[in-house]
């Protein structure tokens, strides 16, 4: 059927002369875009699809001729049909003909009509238009998988956390002396700036060790996954290749963000962590605080674990991660208080004093020991420093901020490297100077060659990695629509991935998953359906509608909804609808409330979406939504709610906005007495530990519209800003 407007096409083209030449060189075009598609959809079932981009720019060796035969004919085929159109209108072009004045007309009609609406055309425009920016075509010519080679060393890597660069000079200040003289006695690296798919623990591992930014949108959620970027391989599976003993020491939990399935799944034999700290005595419970055990602790282990490995035949990789620079505060030790200069009143940056002393002594510990002849040693910031209390001073050299990166092996002459690079060309750097040339890890290189990577060149060309995080999103090997679905509850399986509920995602014109996100739906709703055709949104069922059983999956467009309701044997049921959700509304604000854990927050404003504990009201007027003021009660502290307060804030503004983030209620519920009329609700008075409350006021009759969730979960909804419409999660995806 696809065919059937081409073929028209053909007729019309000779059934009237008029604008021959015009006629034949847009039917030509089209021949040529309905070919492509027609091949194309031969290889993939899909159209075309970033796979074809990536053979017609890559090498077709190793295919069967078997498998690409019939796609040679059918080129063929419309190869002769464009050759035979262009001969019979160069011999028809000077023969007289009887005009026929509604031929021509209808002609350029059923072309827009073809080029507009035809899946083979709208199919090549669209993969055309996101060649540049969001497929992976461009990026997948410079991805290296780390190959197998003859090594003699044996590593060590620290990431230290957050510990960025800029600390070496910061408004005139050194705060790493340490660290800055045994860098100056080795090789370092000052110019490693942070760019898209960076700026956070777990993006720091994947950026080095497998040379990619990381897709994941919600950084730390990946502990929500069965199976971490299974398409890439990465240094971890090199070592083992290799026959390398691999330990990872870090002082958090190693589950957290999905650090263990990547690094377990991607070649580290051994993981320690808090746990096995815990567990095996190794450390003093107290000597384990807020993000972890302490670095202290950590690397006087990291330490013995060092002449372990080293007094052991075989060659081994060892890396740690430290924790006690983490933000916002960091965290000083005892152990290293009277090495930190007096002059540092700042506890971030004494955190930071503390640590060039810790590290810096392990780094010289092993610079000093028998065995450092054939052992290297790595020291990277695994991302610049979060929001935290040195911010003021960092952000005044927000241009210059940049990783550290040092190398030290014996022997090599000091060396001072500002050539511009990423966190993603550490190892292949790394491998070059332990003599292994031309070891590519992803998207990096070496920094002692002359030559950029590729990302590189493309982000001072574009200020952006678009094509890159969009490889690098392929190799989640996300499942498509289209396969089997089961849900146990709690868990849904698609294909051959299980992810945690609640799930929702952006999809692909393949039907294949994108994005994929597992916290606040209502904050992150506008912006994936602003940049996609399709997302889909998956919870239990009584989430969303309050009644029916098992697992909803819902895949939205702009005019159209389909429920799929899943369980255990699979997907019971199937409805379609006309529906256009108000997500499309552009005065739509989102709010998600949940558990400190969770990520929450509110659209409102969309340069800090950060919700204060307890319960926030804000309070606009409509004729200016933009600009908003809010009061706040902390009621899981304790603070009552200043009931004249309130209602003086609500007279100055015509819409309220309330919801509740982390702990409405914690001890009681005798906080809320005083608002119980007001929220105009019951079950107000009844609300258990972490469930959370959300809503609208109109400010002239104070009679509110009261949303409750469910006991630790998280509770999304949505409000027009415009008429202060209050939007539930049923609401949206026409599900009440």
């Amino acid at each position: 059927m696809f065919l059937v407007p081409l073929v028209v096409l053909i007729v019309l083209t000779y059934a009237s002369r008029k604008m021959l030449l015009v006629k034949t060189i847009l039917t030509c075009l089209m021949i040529l875009v309905f070919g492509f598609w027609f091949v194309s959809d031969m290889f993939t079932g899909h159209g075309v699809t970033d796979a074809v981009y990536y053979q017609i720019l890559n090498s077709a060796k190793g295919s069967s001729i078997h498998d690409i035969i019939w796609k040679v004919v059918a080129a063929g085929l419309f190869f002769a049909v464009f050759l035979s159109l262009l001969v019979t209108s160069y011999f028809l072009r000077k023969k007289p003909y009887k005009s026929r004045k509604f031929i021509t007309p209808i002609y350029f009609v059923l072309f827009a009509l073809t080029l507009f609406y035809s899946v083979p055309a709208t199919n090549v425009y669209s993969s055309l238009s996101n060649l540049k920016y969001s497929n992976s075509v461009y990026a997948s010519k410079f991805y290296v998988k780390p190959a197998k080679s003859k090594d003699n060393y044996n590593y060590v890597v620290i990431y230290a956390e957050s510990l960025e660069r800029t600390f070496r000079n910061l408004d005139g200040v050194n705060y790493i002396p340490r660290l800055s003289k045994i860098a100056d006695s080795y090789d370092d690296f000052t110019n490693l700036i942070q760019t898209e798919g960076a700026g956070w623990t777990m993006a720091g591992l994947v950026n080095t060790q497998c040379g990619i930014p990381l897709s994941l949108p919600q950084g730390n959620s990946a502990n929500n996954l069965s199976a971490f970027l299974e398409g890439a391989k990465c240094i971890g599976q090199k070592f083992q290749e290799e026959g390398y003993q691999s330990l990872f020491i870090r002082g958090s939990d190693k589950a957290f963000a999905g650090g263990d399935k990547f690094l377990s799944q991607h070649g580290w034999g051994t993981l320690q962590d808090k746990e096995y700290f815990l567990k095996n005595n190794i450390v003093d419970p107290k000597k384990v605080q807020g993000w972890g055990v302490e670095d202290d602790a950590l690397l006087s282990h990291a330490w013995d674990e060092f002449n372990r490995l080293s007094q052991h035949e075989g060659k081994f990789v060892l890396s740690l991660l430290t924790v006690n620079t983490h933000a916002p505060s960091g965290m000083v030790l005892k152990s290293c208080e009277p090495e930190i200069p007096s002059n540092i009143k700042n506890n971030m940056l004494r955190a930071v004093s503390c640590s060039d002393y810790l590290l810096s002594n392990f780094i010289e510990k092993i610079i000093n020991s028998d065995h450092f002849d054939n052992t290297i040693i790595v020291l990277t910031s695994d991302h610049l420093m979060m929001a935290n209390d040195a911010s003021s001073m960092l952000n005044k050299h927000q241009n210059e901020r940049r990783n550290n990166f040092i190398v030290i092996k014996k022997d090599r002459p000091a060396m001072k490297n500002s050539k511009l690079g990423t966190l993603m060309d550490v190892w292949p750097t790394v491998f070059d100077i332990a003599n292994q040339q031309d070891v590519g890890v992803g998207f990096g290189v070496s920094l002692l060659k002359k030559e950029s990577s590729g990302l590189v060149d493309w982000f001072l060309k574009n200020k952006n990695i678009a094509p890159f995080i969009g490889f690098s999103s392929t190799l989640w090997n996300n499942p498509s629509l289209s396969d089997r679905m089961v849900s146990d509850g709690n868990t849904i399986k698609i294909g051959d991935k299980q992810y945690n509920l609640p799930l929702y995602a952006s999809v692909g014109k393949d039907n294949k998953f994108m994005d994929v996100y597992f916290d606040s739906f209502a904050i992150d709703a506008e912006n994936l359906i602003n940049k996609n055709e399709k997302i889909v949104y998956a919870t239990q069922c009584y989430v969303v509608n309050g009644k029916s059983d098992g697992t909803c999956l819902y895949i939205m467009t702009k005019d159209r909804i389909v429920k799929r309701t899943i369980n255990e044997k699979g997907i019971t049921s199937e409805k379609a609808s006309r529906f256009t959700s108000p997500l499309y509304i552009d005065e739509l604000s989102g709010f998600s409330s949940g558990g400190p854990l969770k990520t929450t927050g509110t659209t409102l404003n969309p340069h800090g979406r950060v919700m204060p504990r307890g319960i926030t009201f804000y309070g606009f007027n409509p004729e200016d939504v933009t600009h908003y003021e809010s009061i706040n009660f902390d009621t899981c502290a304790g603070k009552s709610i200043d009931i004249d307060g309130l209602y003086a804030f609500m007279k100055k503004h015509q819409h309220i906005i309330f919801a509740s983030n982390d702990s409405p209620v914690c001890d009681g519920i005798n906080v809320l007495d005083s608002v119980k009329n007001l929220f105009n609700s019951n079950q107000l008075m009844t609300l258990a530990f972490r469930q959370q409350i959300g809503g609208v006021i109109n400010g002239n009759n104070a009679n509110a519209e009261t949303l409750v969730g469910y006991p630790l979960r998280q509770l999304d909804f949505f409000v027009n800003l415009k008429n202060n419409q209050l939007f539930s999660l049923c609401s949206v995806l026409n599900d009440c």
